[in-house]
């Protein structure tokens, strides 16, 4: 029968963590029957998510902790430093354990449901950003088209304009010309009428006056471009506005503890302080062998 005295276990009686095989397990799960090492213990905690662990101090495997009755409590006799030792660490882990299943409850219920509720809500803006932009594409690519319509009936107003003032000039020059013509026929009729008269008639001729025409002037239409740059074409074009994205940085996360607000308990990382003395009394733990001073009461290397 299986005593809780450490006394009682020879080294083939050494237990195995039976998820790292490991000698050193401290740990027992009543739940799945499971003996751990300090380091699987939570790994066993977080596996399955629709189980409650409950994990205690593996010399501690065997007592039932449901009391039978007043009478049937056993006496307690006087603890030794290493079942003193023995019990304040299971104890200690015993309530790190505790806040770490919370821990994970937590991270399972509410945090992970959060962060994926989050997600969507990203997932959903990153769909608003690809169809935003993809609307100001359009925009841009509507506002070229309209400028490029406004150019269009610019040129088609010019061309117009010219071909109507083409055609008024030719029509003044034409005009102007058969004045000509026809001054010059009319000069030619005379000078005829002239050579064909005889020596008498030729003493009473008499040229009639000839209307002479007035000068020709005429100034050609004139366009002066411009030489458009992007200033200048800017205003013309449309406004483009920054736009803005606030992304929440993850700030520096805490150091490894496990802490209740109730108790005010916490259990940080282990970082034993060294013993500095030239001559230490030591004294070795019968439960993790570990090396103590007396004096200063640290750990010895």
């Amino acid at each position: 029968m299986a005593s809780n005295n450490i006394g009682d276990f020879s080294a083939q009686d050494v237990a195995r963590c039976n998820i790292c095989e490991s000698g050193d397990v401290k740990l027992y799960c009543n739940l799945c029957s499971s003996k751990l090492c300090e380091q699987c213990s939570s790994k066993h905690i977080l596996s399955d998510p629709h189980k409650r662990h409950k994990v205690i101090a593996f010399i501690n495997k065997n007592v039932d902790p449901r009391p039978t009755g007043p009478n049937k409590y056993l006496k307690k006799r006087p603890i030794g430093g290493a079942e003193q030792e023995a019990d304040s660490l299971s104890a200690a882990l015993q309530e790190k354990l505790d806040l770490l299943s919370k821990e994970a409850e937590k991270i399972r219920y509410q945090t992970i449901p959060e962060m994926l509720r989050l997600e969507e809500i990203l997932e959903t803006q990153i769909t608003e950003v690809h169809e935003a932009y993809k609307a100001r594409i359009t925009d841009i690519v509507s506002q070229s088209q309209m400028l490029c319509d406004v150019i269009n009936q610019l040129d088609e107003e010019y061309k117009t304009k010219l071909e109507q003032m083409r055609e008024r000039d030719l029509r003044v020059l034409e005009g102007q010309k058969m004045k000509f013509g026809s001054l010059i026929s009319e000069a030619k009729q005379q000078l005829e009428q002239y050579d064909t008269s005889d020596i008498h008639k030729k003493e009473t001729f008499q040229f009639p006056l000839l209307a002479f025409p007035q000068p020709v002037q005429w100034t050609a239409p004139a366009f002066v471009p411009i030489q458009p740059d992007m200033e200048f074409v800017r205003p013309l074009f449309g406004t483009l506005t920054e736009s803005k994205v606030q992304a929440h940085p993850e700030g520096p996360r805490p150091p490894t503890s496990t802490s209740s607000r109730e108790s005010g308990f916490t259990m940080r990382r282990y970082r034993p302080n060294i013993c500095k003395c030239e001559n230490p009394r030591v004294t070795k733990s019968a439960i993790t062998g570990e090396k103590k001073c007396v004096k200063c009461k640290n750990y010895i290397k």
